[in-house]
């Protein structure tokens, strides 16, 4: 009888267990495979005749070689700027004071959007942009001149963009990786040796931390070399990166055209593969001792040189940052603003009472599904840990399946759910779209709530059962009670992730649901650049606010815990 309960029990558990699996796979599975059929011609009842021509003709289009190396050059360039850049800032401040201010500085610079950030540097760097007001002080310019600088022709903006945004990424991801590394052994080492700070860190601490840390260089490589929103604003035009030729095809009403779309996504996802097997051949080269014999060489008589460079664009991008905040503030409350003053003419708060009238739907829909999704995250978080642990799976494994979403261009999977989701008349876009924005926000919530939710320390659970505590007792006032706060945090961080989110919601939203993000990329194409900034203020603004809350409930459980 107790065998056959037991067997029971964990037949629901295996279920329970396969059902997420399935959860997560099932978007990623059909989308793929709605890709692919239609790559090759073939549509339930319209054509059943599978073909290569579509590949032939999305290789054939002009320009599309400029766009895949444009879209590789960019994924390269920006991670690889961005990595150096966090490392050299944390060794010329982790033995300082100034690293605990910094540690508490990032979650609120990750909490602005990638899109906030494109935004800024159009208002920077635009023909009538805060740049070329500052230039208009010594040139005289009475008019916005016809420089052609913005977009550039090279997508250096675009990366500009990225960097703003993945430098701090790295900065906190590798900041909760130093606890597990003896930092100041290896640094002290290094410095042994008459290194400088930044080369100490880059040969005795870095490979350390590398090591953690390889999954985020590969999420945000594909995520820079993919990107659509930040392209839209950024991006070159003749030709653009890769993922705005597939969006163009999209928007077509053809069949033919979604097949090209369709084939363009596939040849991105092989492009994608291919990026990611020429970083891991670059990682092999880096680690030869003949390399890091020259690369020592060339740092040792140039470091300073180099050094300073680097450390002078850091700040730069810093400053920029804080430019690209106060600009679209000021454009927020801006009445009139002629050219080439530096400032408003006149100015009001009128723009976001004009916006919430217009565009209260989009705001109140960002945040229903923000909270949403990162409830249901962690609750499937919560269940997911609990079902490896009382059916004793291995972690190795199963700690990368989550993150299985975004090591996959976007629009290999959206592209081909939205045509699935169509051609199954699954009509309810809400949930459709909640349940592909819990896709996107588990990764980030993960990171965070698993490793807390392992190191709990499991003498608290055994005094609990042997006072004959229940399992939900347990589960509730035990587990999740001690990591209280950290499972503010991670719903915290999901509902940023969501906020910021604009491709889910632009193929399986289909013009039903529209968020602030879509909003932000329809003004942008609109030129109201007052709208536009209100749009963006708000999506910096509601992440902050988030972040308050979480940070003024963490006072009050850490006083609760003592």
């Amino acid at each position: 009888m107790v065998r056959s309960i037991e067997r029971t029990k964990k037949t629901i558990l295996f279920l329970v267990f396969f059902s997420i699996l399935g959860f997560v796979f099932s978007p990623i599975f059909f989308g793929i495979m709605s890709s692919i059929l239609p790559s090759l011609g073939f549509f339930f009842e319209v054509s059943d005749k599978l073909t290569l021509d579509y590949y032939k003709e999305a290789l054939q289009l002009p320009g599309i070689n400029k766009s895949i190396i444009l879209s590789i050059f960019v994924g390269f360039t920006s991670t690889i700027i961005s990595l150096i850049l966090s490392q050299l800032i944390l060794s010329k401040i982790y033995f300082t004071n100034f690293f605990s201010v910094l540690s508490k500085l990032l979650y609120p610079l990750i909490a602005f959007p990638h899109i906030t950030m494109a935004v800024g540097i159009s208002f920077l760097f635009s023909s009538s942009g805060y740049f070329v007001r500052l230039l208009s002080i010594f040139l005289e310019f009475d008019r916005p001149p016809n420089l052609d600088l913005f977009p550039d022709n090279y997508g250096l903006f675009l990366i500009l963009g990225l960097i703003l945004k993945e430098t701090p990424f790295f900065l906190l991801i590798s900041i909760g990786f130093l606890s597990s590394t003896k930092v100041k052994e290896f640094f002290y080492l290094g410095k042994s040796k008459n290194f400088s700070n930044f080369i100490s860190w880059l040969f005795f601490v870095f490979p350390f931390i590398y090591k953690q840390l390889k999954i985020a260089v590969f999420i945000v490589l594909i995520f820079s070399a993919t990107v659509i929103d930040m392209s839209i604003i950024l991006a070159p035009t003749t030709p653009s990166t890769t993922s705005i030729r597939i969006l163009q095809f999209f928007q077509q009403p053809e069949l033919t055209s979604f097949s090209l779309a369709a084939s363009l996504s596939i040849i991105q996802l092989v492009s994608i593969l291919l990026i990611v097997l020429f970083w891991i051949i670059g990682e092999k080269i880096t680690c030869n001792q003949n390399f890091l014999i020259c690369l020592r060489y060339l740092l040792d008589r140039k470091n300073k040189y180099i050094e300073n460079i680097l450390y002078i664009f850091s700040l730069f991008i810093f400053v920029l940052f804080v430019i690209n905040i106060c600009i679209s503030f000021l454009w927020s409350i801006t009445d009139i603003w002629k050219f080439p003053y530096l400032f408003p003419n006149e100015i009001s708060i009128k723009n976001y009472f004009i916006f919430f009238k217009f565009n209260s739907d989009s705001f109140l829909n960002s945040l229903t599904i923000a909270t949403l999704g990162s409830f249901l995250s962690l609750v499937i978080l919560i269940l997911w840990l609990e079902l490896i642990d009382a059916l004793q799976l291995k972690y190795r494994f199963l700690n990368i399946i989550f993150y299985v979403p975004l090591l996959l261009p976007e629009l290999t999977i959206l592209l081909g759910f939205n045509y699935f989701l169509l051609s199954n008349n699954f009509d309810n876009k809400f949930m459709n779209l909640l349940w592909i924005e819990i896709l996107y926000i588990i990764p980030y919530t993960y990171i965070i709530f698993s490793n807390s939710y392992k190191n709990i320390d499991f003498r608290y659970i055994l005094i609990a059962k042997s006072l004959n505590k229940n399992y939900l007792t347990i589960l509730f006032k035990i587990k999740l009670g001690l990591i209280l706060n950290i499972i503010f945090l991670s719903f915290a961080i999901g509902f940023i992730v969501s906020i910021s989110l604009y491709t889910p919601v632009y193929f399986i939203g289909n013009g039903e649901i529209s968020t602030l993000s879509l909003e932000i990329i329809n003004l942008q194409a609109s030129g109201d650049r007052k709208d536009l900034a209100v749009a963006t203020i708000l999506q910096m603004l509601i992440p902050l606010i988030v972040l308050i809350i979480f940070h003024l409930n963490s006072k009050v459980i850490s006083k609760w815990n003592r």
